[in-house]
């Protein structure tokens, strides 16, 4: 039996499950890298890091056109023809990756003016943009797939490529910003070829004579109009995301980066558990039309969000200073901060993925856009009021406003009542169980 046949057969909830294990091993890298990076580079270098691998992270981001989520939708949807396929898997993200990387030579002096030992090595660093494109659209279309199995390979294999260049940089007495950021943007694309199967299987699939009992294959001018739909969402919650970050690095002292970007990392284990659901919801939802599976998504990833808080508020607070040490004690506060704050974005993404699976990816770019225009309007006075703190806290806001009228949105699209989408039910319990016991297996 295939992968694929697999991802048919097996449950939305186990994939879920087992979604959640593979997606947890990445930011279990980020924490048993981050030690290590914080006392080799210490609280200035750890600053200038974020610095120099933020502008990729915007870059791949912002240029994706909306491709890996257009891809999952209509790979699984309706398919899609070989010259659409080469066209929006490679050729269009190799373009505009290449002109990305002429405008980034030119803007990074401005981006990294307070690290100017750093410009060259930012623009050798986003070199990698164009890869990762591809990389990107690659692996949405192995969702499209259903080839979970895969992803999931590939997540357990990015781990060991962040973990071990990291360990054995600082055993060597080699760990500086420069090797740190060139392993960080490596990890990315260096696994994605476990999933070279699922891209030959699509590929096979979009040459085969197309089945008169199959759904019409989309016009190149319907997939292009729902990927700009979704990219202009995209962008929006990206500056919702990292305009902080952005703005921090142009006006804050590199030790307050430094602990920001520590607690983000940190944070973002709560975004790794929330992030299988949404990407099982993505591959399922495309392949069949299911409100209640759309509300199930919501309502998981507002418990696993909101569990996850509770849980690590206490633990971040006991251990932070002990494992990263002292310079990094203003990270406690900032990370139980954005550990709130990643409710309200698993959620979010969780219902953006709903809105897009249901035909309605503007919606969600609408509501990202309020999000964005009130981001871009607050953060620097808030920034230059309150610090890096009321940075955090802005982002709780946002978060949680944009997802709550998100899940408002989706609930009066599919005509499901709201307390659907929020409120946990018996299965979803049975689930949570089910979930937590297979986490702690996994750390055994």
């Amino acid at each position: 039996m295939t992968s694929v046949s697999r991802s048919r057969t097996t449950s939305t909830i186990g994939w879920i499950r087992r979604g959640a294990t593979a997606n947890l091993v990445l930011p279990l890298a980020a924490l048993a890298t981050g030690p290590i990076l914080a006392r080799a580079l210490g609280a200035d270098g750890r600053g200038a890091l974020a610095a120099v691998t933020v502008p990729v992270l915007l870059g791949y981001t912002a240029l994706t056109l909306g491709l890996p989520e257009t891809l999952t939708f209509y790979v699984a949807r309706t398919g899609l023809s070989p010259r659409q396929l080469r066209l929006l898997t490679f050729w269009v993200p190799l373009a505009l990756g290449g002109v990305a990387v002429a405008l980034a030579w030119f803007a990074m002096p401005l981006l990294l003016h307070q690290y100017p030992q750093h410009i060259t090595l930012g623009r050798l660093v986003f070199l990698a943009v164009p890869l990762t494109l591809v990389v990107q659209n690659v692996r949405g279309i192995a969702l499209g797939d259903l080839a979970y199995r895969d992803l999931f390979r590939e997540r357990y294999l990015i781990f060991v490529l962040r973990l071990v260049p990291v360990v054995v940089l600082s055993l060597l007495g080699a760990l500086t910003v420069g090797t740190a950021a060139v392993a960080a943007v490596a990890a990315g694309f260096a696994s994605a070829g476990l999933l070279v199967p699922s891209l030959r299987r699509v590929a096979r699939r979009a040459a085969a004579p197309a089945d008169p009992a199959a759904p019409p294959r989309p016009a190149t001018g319907e997939v292009v109009r729902y990927g700009a739909l979704v990219w202009f969402g995209s962008v929006a919650h990206l500056v919702v995301l990292r305009l902080d970050q952005i703005v921090l690095a142009a006006v804050v002292p590199a030790a307050a980066l430094g602990a920001y970007a520590v607690a983000v990392s940190l944070s973002e284990v709560s975004n790794a558990l929330t992030a299988a659901v949404r990407e099982v919801l993505h591959g399922k939802g495309s392949d069949r039309e299911d409100p209640a599976l759309l509300a199930r998504g919501c309502r998981l990833a507002l418990a696993v969000a909101t569990g996850f808080f509770l849980f690590a508020t206490p633990v971040v607070h006991a251990l932070l200073v002990p494992v990263f040490g002292a310079d990094f004690r203003p990270a406690v506060g900032l990370t139980q901060v954005l550990l709130l704050a990643a409710v309200g974005s698993g959620l979010g993404a969780v219902t953006g993925t709903g809105l897009a699976v249901a035909g309605r990816p503007g919606t969600w770019s609408l509501v990202q856009l309020a999000g964005m225009v009130a981001t871009v309007a607050l953060v620097l006075p808030v920034v230059s009021a309150y610090g890096v703190l009321g940075a955090a806290w802005l982002s709780v806001v946002t978060y949680l406003l944009t997802a709550l009228v998100g899940v408002g949105l989706l609930s009066r699209i599919t005509g499901l009542p709201l307390t659907l989408y929020l409120l946990p039910q018996r299965t979803d319990l049975r689930s949570l169980r089910g979930l937590g016991g297979r986490l702690g297996r996994a750390r055994s």
